[in-house]
């Protein structure tokens, strides 16, 4: 099974989202390449972005789930819990608080991702949204 490899990016500076040309990190200089549909082609310095990559999945509306964004996954009773999207230990995961308010992980991908999907909305993302987590 191949994913699209895609990448997104928060300037911080501009507090905007950088997702309409195709990213991709140059590992030797730390720098994000870019190249868009436009035959535009350049980078940005590494150190001024927060690189996120595509999971590979979409939520139940076909949204693409990017690290850093809030997904809710809502049960039979229409309630959910928002978590962020990270990646660790070679993983997606979706990071939250559970039902008693300890913070856990649950694994985004593997055999439950289609029950999962079916079941995730992505609301926002951490950078414009962090209040979504309060």
């Amino acid at each position: 099974m191949s994913r699209e490899i895609k990448f997104r990016a928060w300037d911080p500076k501009t507090e905007a989202q950088i997702d309409d040309k195709y990213l991709a990190m140059r590992l030797a200089t730390g720098a994000l390449v870019y190249a868009s549909d436009a035959a535009e082609f350049g980078w940005y310095d590494d150190t001024d972005y927060v690189l996120e990559q595509f999971t590979g999945l979409h939520d139940k509306n076909g949204v693409e789930i990017y690290e850093g964004d809030i997904v809710i996954e809502r049960g039979r009773d229409g309630r959910g819990i928002p978590r962020t999207v990270v990646y660790e230990d070679g993983m997606y995961w979706l990071r939250g608080p559970n039902h008693t308010g300890r913070v856990h992980s649950i694994a985004l991908g593997g055999s439950l991702a289609d029950e999962r999907q079916a079941r995730s909305e992505v609301i926002g993302n951490i950078h414009e949204n962090p209040d979504l987590l309060a």
